[in-house]
């Protein structure tokens, strides 16, 4: 079996053993490029994709080098004519980010956050190939709006039910991963002010605050700033509509940046 996983730094595997030896870093790119982006390219859009700035029958001849390592390293999964380059069809593939976002569409949280070892080709840059860092960074951010977002429902829901110590848990971890997303901080001082800790969700506020100034330049929304308040005041009945429920969630929750 290949395994080609790219959340975290790129590692293509061919029956449980690591390949390393493709030569350049544009191979396992494409390799990975092509089994997330339907299976099958023709020769011309790889060649325009990884030498932009390249004549068509230079970039083709450099394409050519590439596809000379893929066949040396994975050539039983592809199928490379004149015209196209293919994945097979009955060949059997794993791709952590299909998976990944499986198990996030059946709300796994945990065992998709098990995939998720780092952002997506983190540590890969193709220079002198910016179509492919569009797509990298779109997919980056796609697949990284998706988690947060799944953080985001699953905390909301947990809090809804009263887990709050499940909730301080969701909350850190979220914010590790998006040290300024407002929603995680909001629901982690709320979890930990319901769980009778309001000195400690004061002192957070105090401590996102910070970050936020330092780094930024920015200070805390208004909401943000309204949530500390009810905090002060110490009404559980108030903190607890503070909760937005799950179905209300917005479409897409980002940071301030």
């Amino acid at each position: 079996m290949l395994e080609i996983r790219a959340l975290g730094n790129l590692m293509i595997l061919k029956d449980g053993i690591l390949l390393d030896n493709f030569g350049s870093s544009k191979a396992e790119a494409a390799l990975a490029y092509l089994a997330l982006e339907g299976g099958q390219q023709s020769r011309v859009r790889l060649a325009a994709l990884f030498w932009p700035e390249s004549p068509e029958q230079k970039a083709l001849a450099s394409l050519r080098v590439m596809l000379s390592s893929l066949r040396k390293n994975v050539g039983e999964y592809l199928e490379i004519t004149r015209e196209i380059v293919k994945i097979k069809s009955d060949v059997e593939i794993f791709l952590d980010v299909q998976e990944f976002e499986k198990r996030i569409a059946k709300g796994h949280l945990p065992q998709a956050l098990e995939l998720y070892q780092g952002d997506f080709l983190e540590g890969l840059y193709i220079q002198d190939s910016s179509e492919f860092e569009n797509w990298r960074r779109w997919e980056h951010e796609r697949l990284h709006l998706l988690l947060i977002g799944a953080f985001q429902a699953t905390l909301s829901s947990e809090l809804a039910q009263g887990n709050y110590r499940t909730g301080q848990s969701l909350a850190s971890d979220l914010l590790k991963i998006d040290p300024v997303n407002e929603f995680a901080l909001s629901h982690y001082i709320i979890s930990l002010a319901l769980d009778g800790k309001r000195i400690d969700a004061l002192k957070y506020y105090k401590h996102y605050s910070e970050i936020l100034m330092d780094e930024f330049g920015l200070e805390p929304s208004a909401e943000t700033e309204k949530l500390k308040h009810i905090i002060v005041e110490g009404d559980p009945e108030i903190l607890s509509q503070q909760i937005m429920p799950k179905n209300n969630l917005p479409h897409m929750q980002t940071s301030f940046i």
